[in-house]
């Protein structure tokens, strides 16, 4: 996997996350909080995507496609401690596939607090592809 499609997928993670914050950014009452959940949600999948790319790279593996959020942090989880200490119990679709569509049948959060958890959560793991690949990702 080469470094462009790293740095690809931390730029759309990167937007996603930004049109995220500046919906929380709204008062409550005028928070659409579906949209903050899909953002939050595919910025919170692509961070993660960079990091096991990151690992799989580093370590000679070669990445598995179809992999979820959960799946893609348990191997990401082997190799980075700081990993391991990010809550994600309330990230309810973290065992899902295919988290960057939008369709029926995939489960939305409907509340400020709960999007704004999401949110915080991509941005921890934004923090942890900035410390490991800072230099892969700007050079």
């Amino acid at each position: 996997m080469s470094n462009d499609r790293i740095k690809e997928l931390f730029k759309q993670a990167d937007t996603e996350l930004y049109n995220a914050r500046n919906e929380l950014y709204k008062p409550a009452e005028d928070v659409v909080n579906y949209s903050v959940c899909v953002f939050a949600r595919s910025a919170l999948f692509r961070f993660i995507q960079c990091l096991y790319l990151i690992y799989s790279n580093q370590n000679g593996d070669t990445p598995e496609e179809g992999l979820t959020m959960e799946q893609m942090m348990e191997y990401v989880n082997q190799y980075n401690s700081k990993a391991t200490e990010i809550d994600f119990s309330n990230v309810h679709c973290k065992s899902k596939v295919e988290v960057t569509e939008t369709r029926d049948e995939l489960f939305f959060c409907n509340s400020v607090d709960h999007v704004k958890y999401c949110t915080e959560t991509a941005d921890k793991v934004r923090d942890l592809v900035i410390e490991k690949a800072w230099g892969e990702l700007t050079g």
